[in-house]
Order: structure tokens, then sequence, then C-alpha cells
């Protein structure tokens, strides 16, 4: 199945989905601050002169990616929020109330001088004021930002994505539905394992072939997840058949953080496969280009269409004969220099 890349629009999601009916357009509390008062031209001009940008909301922790960057954007916003106040925000404020001596290490943290360890992780939350669930969230941006292994680094990812992913759900920001019926890399492999020659179609035949071993409940959730969404049936005898005129939900109406774990987990596949595989069982190339913006757009719209056109291509065939292998085909185009 093709799983275009629609995660960018995580600034828009909110309304995205509920364009689509999944989600609710009601913001969650706290998640929206009180807008500070008017300021003076006095104090606007002093924060110009001292390079400050002025932000009416606090930044929220679930929109990064990195926590650097929403520490600087903290800090940022605490400083100009608070102009009016009887005393600025600095780095030693941020310290005191994280019950730290020095009082520059927000600075040498926020430039990537320092990394957090995991107590300094609890001092920065205790300071950040989030709350239970955003601790959490914290937690697992922290661990996802300072790991270079690239396996590791994939593997945080995925565990961040899924817990924002329960929190929108919490939130009311995505339906419980509609996170359930979203299928997982597992049940897009077993969806295309319908196509695989087999005496007797049933789970325990699909477990025997997959060499990538899922856990017993990450399994039964999956053809779980296929029955709910009416793409497979299961028989009296426990066959599964695939539903006809059928398909897996189109990645273009997926939640963007549910499109972006998604391709986290088949990209983590890639990486296992890079080390674990022999070469006569994968094929594995790279290129990097310098290209204007006309050519990066011409080029992704010829490696869609390429896609749309294996897969017409290769679904035809499946009418008529069985395939042998399921393969996992990932694509991959993103800039590297600004």
């Amino acid at each position: 199945m093709e799983l275009d890349q629609h995660a960018e629009r995580v600034t828009e999601g909110s309304k995205v989905l509920a364009d689509q009916g999944i989600v609710s357009q009601t913001v969650a509390p706290g998640l929206q601050q009180q807008q500070p008062e008017r300021r003076s031209k006095t104090v606007l001009d002093k924060m110009k002169r001292e390079g400050l940008s002025f932000s009416e909301s606090a930044p929220v922790i679930s929109g990064y990616f990195n926590y650097r960057d929403f520490l600087k954007d903290f800090y940022n916003y605490k400083r100009t929020s608070e102009k009016l106040g009887r005393r600025s925000y600095t780095y030693a404020v941020f310290a005191a109330a994280a019950d730290i001596k020095s009082p520059n290490y927000l600075k040498l943290i926020m430039d990537g001088d320092r990394n957090l360890s995991a107590d300094m992780i609890k001092k920065f939350a205790r300071a950040l004021g989030l709350s239970k669930r955003d601790v959490r969230d914290f937690d697992l941006l922290v661990n996802y930002t300072q790991q270079s292994d690239p396996v590791v680094k994939a593997k945080h990812l995925k565990d961040l994505l899924q817990h924002r992913i329960e929190s929108q759900v919490l939130d009311g920001q995505l339906s419980g539905e509609a996170a359930k019926s979203v299928p997982s890399w597992l049940s897009w492999v077993v969806y295309q394992m319908m196509d695989l020659e087999f005496s007797d179609v049933n789970p325990e035949q699909i477990q025997k072939r997959l060499r990538v071993k899922p856990g017993v409940s990450q399994f039964e959730k999956a053809i779980e997840s296929l029955i709910f969404g009416g793409l497979l049936e299961k028989e009296e005898s426990g066959v599964l058949k695939r539903r006809t005129n059928k398909h897996l939900e189109d990645p273009n109406r997926l939640p963007p953080e549910v499109v972006k774990k998604l391709q986290t987990e088949l990209i983590l596949l890639g990486l296992e496969s890079l080390f674990e595989d022999p070469n006569d069982k994968k094929d594995f190339g790279t290129a990097t280009l310098c290209l204007t913006q006309t050519e990066f757009e011409n080029l992704r719209a010829d490696l869609r269409r390429l896609r749309k056109k294996w897969l017409m291509n290769i679904g035809v065939n499946r009418e008529t004969s069985k395939g042998e292998v399921v393969y996992q085909l990932n694509t991959q185009i993103f800039p590297l220099t600004r």
C-alpha cells in the first residue's frame, strides 16, 4: 500500500481532522493561554532591540520534535509575556524554579552544549509547569532528541508518536473509534499476505510466515482492526478471507500524527533489514541531489506516479496468480540544506 507524506501539516491537523468528521474542533483545556495585557510602545521597542519576538500563547510541547526548540520558545514566551511584571524572566528565574545551582544551565541546554539526565528532566518539567501527561511527552521528546543511534532514535520516535495519539484521544481531538480503526504497519502486512499461497489462511499460518515476530497482543490487534474495518472476514473454521471491493484506509485521510507513526515504523523495519537481510533479499540505494524547487516537485510527482503504477500493475497480477513474498517499498526525499 502507498503511504504518501502528509505529516508536515501538523499545525493544521485539528482543522483537517475536523473537516473529515474525525475529531472535534474544541480545544482541550490548557492548550490555549490567556493573552497577556496590551504592551506599551516603549516595551515593544525594547523587545525589538533585544531581538525578542512575542507569542500570544505559550508553546505546546506536542507540536515539537526537538525539545531544545521547545525550551527556546518557552523562554522567549516567558521573557516577552512577563515584560510588564515587576521583574523580567531570566535564566536565573528558571534555574530557581528547577532547583538548579547554575543560573545559565538552561542556556547551555538550549544551545546543545549539555544534555539532560533523567533527574534533570524531572527538574525541567517542574520549572516548565507541565501537566502529568506533558511530563511524559517531555521525557520521550528529550530521549528522542538526544539519541544518536538511528535505530534507537526511530524507536523513541515511535513511542513519542504513540503517546501523542493516545493524548489526542483523551483530549477529544481524535475519536477513540477512529484511532482503533487505523491500521498499523502489521495490519498492512497481514492484509497483503492474503495474496500469498496458503493451504489455510488462519492466524497461526500467518504468524509462521512473518519474519518480524510481533507480540501476541499486537498480532491479534492487527487482525481485529482489519476485521473491524471490514477488510477481512473470519469464517467459523477460523480461516481469514479478504472482503471484495475493500481497501485499506487512504493515507491522505489519516491524522498527521498517525501517518508519522506508520512511516516511522516502516522506516524502522527498513533499518532492521539493512543490518539483518542478505544483499540478494533486499535493495538499498541512495542519491544526494542538488535540485531547484521545480525539479524537486517534478521528482516527487514522478515518484508518486511510479508507486501508483506499481500498485496497479501488481494488483492486476494478483487477481490471476498468487504472490510469493510480501515486500516493503519505502521512498523518501527530504532536504539536507536550507
